[in-house]
């Protein structure tokens, strides 16, 4: 099982996700239509696709694992948690 992001990695993704909505250890249950769920590593709202791209190309190459989704409806989260960034794209412009 993967650990959880820790110090250098949350830190670049602070100052990445300035004027986004970032949350670290953001429990699920309020971002999926079922309320359910652990909590996530972290969980952005990403604004733009642009930010979006800025983000997955940074997550890659740090090989920090994600999951993209909307607004959540019929998505179900382990009570575990997520280990590793949810990107909500229901902010998008």
């Amino acid at each position: 099982m993967r650990q959880r992001l820790e110090g250098e990695i949350k830190k670049r993704l602070q100052l990445l996700c300035e004027g986004e909505d970032l949350r670290f250890d953001e429990p699920m249950r309020g971002h999926t239509s079922f309320r359910v769920g652990g909590e996530a590593d972290a969980w952005i709202l990403v604004q733009d696709a642009s930010k979006a791209k800025e983000l997955l190309i940074f997550l890659e190459k740090e090989k920090v694992p994600y999951f993209i989704t909307g607004n959540g409806t019929n998505l179900l989260v382990a009570d575990q948690g997520y280990r590793g960034v949810i990107l909500c794209t229901a902010g998008q412009r």
